[in-house]
Parts: C-alpha cells; sequence; structure tokens
C-alpha cells in the first residue's frame, strides 16, 4: 500500500459484496516517516494491519453490519470479504510501525497482509471522519473538501498527492476543528472551497502549458 498514489485503482467491493475498483483519491502519510502503534487482526484465511482508530465494517450478532474501529474488534468479531464472506478475528497483535491510508473514491478498500488466502473489507478512513464521509446524506465541511480535491486528483493525480503531501501536517493539526462541525468547522470550510478551486486552476494551468511546451517542440 505504500506505493499507491492518487490515480491509481484498488479492489473494494459494492454494497452486495462483489468486487469493484475504486480510484485512489490521495494516499495519506507516503511520506511520514511517523509511527504509531498498529493492530493486526489475525483470522483463520489471513491477516490485516490497521491503526487504532481506523474504521471497518464488523458484522454484529443480530447480524447487523456496524463500523467499528480496530481497537474495538476482539476475538470472535466477524470481519467481512467479498461476497459477504466472513472471517473470524482469532486473536489480535500489537506492533509499533510505519502506517498509510489510501483514501478512495468510495471509501472502501479490501486490504490483506502478505500471504493471506483472502483479503478484509476496511473502510478508507479513520473513525472520527467515517462518520461524516460514509453517509450518503452528508453535507459536512470534510466532504465538500474531499470532492473538491478529487477534482484536482483527476486533472493531475501526480500533483495533487504532492501537494496532499506538503500540506498533510498542517491537516493534521486542523482535522479535530473540522470534526467538530461547529463554526470554526464551517468557517474553515469557506476557506477550503477557494483553495481548492485555485489549486485546481493552478494545476490544469500548468497541464496545459507544458503541453503546450512539447507540441511546440
Amino acid at each position: 500500500m505504500a506505493t499507491l498514489a492518487s490515480g491509481d485503482y484498488v479492489l473494494a467491493t459494492d454494497e452486495v459484496g462483489a468486487p469493484q475498483f475504486t480510484r485512489v483519491v490521495v494516499n495519506q502519510h507516503r511520506t511520514s516517516e511517523h509511527q504509531t502503534t498498529l493492530l493486526t487482526l489475525v483470522h483463520r484465511r489471513g491477516s490485516v494491519t490497521l491503526t487504532p482508530d481506523h474504521a471497518l465494517p464488523v458484522r454484529g450478532r443480530a447480524g447487523e453490519v456496524q463500523f467499528v474501529a480496530a481497537r474495538d474488534v476482539a476475538r470472535g468479531s466477524m470481519l467481512l470479504g467479498v461476497g459477504g464472506a466472513e472471517m473470524r478475528v482469532e486473536r489480535v497483535v500489537h506492533s509499533q510501525g510505519h502506517f498509510v491510508n489510501p483514501v478512495t473514491e468510495t471509501g472502501f478498500v479490501l486490504a490483506a497482509a502478505a500471504g493471506s488466502l483472502e483479503p478484509v473489507l476496511a473502510t478508507s478512513h479513520p473513525e472520527w471522519s467515517a462518520k461524516l464521509l460514509m453517509s450518503e446524506s452528508s453535507s459536512s465541511v470534510l466532504r465538500r473538501a474531499l470532492d473538491a480535491f478529487g477534482l484536482v486528483s483527476y486533472a493531475a493525480p501526480t500533483a495533487a498527492q504532492m501537494l496532499y503531501s506538503a500540506v498533510e501536517p498542517v491537516l493534521d493539526a486542523i482535522a479535530p476543528v473540522v470534526a467538530s462541525e461547529g463554526a470554526v468547522g464551517a468557517a474553515l470550510g469557506l476557506l477550503l472551497k477557494p483553495i481548492a478551486v485555485v489549486s485546481l486552476v493552478t494545476v490544469a494551468a500548468r497541464r496545459a502549458g507544458r503541453f503546450a511546451g512539447q507540441s511546440r517542440a
């Protein structure tokens, strides 16, 4: 996953569990050297490693699917896979290490550790932002910002990945503010919109300039 970048396509599933491709909007923490606690959820068909706050769908005892943070997944929890497959968690292993997080257009990704026989379906969001992004009726500041950045990523995926990596420390610092969805979050939304538009226009202009230069050559 560390090699993924904006514009790449990965596998996820649709609402009935059928495999489908989804586009990577941006791969978070790709250039970061920061290490954190990681949880490896081991099941009969393999394993998957996530940060403790990463959200993933888990089937409850009554058969309902709930989105929970990895830290709340315990032995016996039922993870989901392709075609509605269920993988019972046999143990949870703690470790420390680097991490990345490819954010996809659908909000889902199939993930598995090397050597696994079957992948696990996870969201592409941490716990705090999943509730703001996974709802189809969401009108959150974060949802609008991600949609705007998605346009930039379509226009110039390489530039979008570089731009995100450059501003990621600032975004990490303001994330709790956006999550609050209060007055400050609304004000931040007003700032994010013009920034996204300016970024899109700038990237498009640079691409047009390079194309014109190649044509003249």
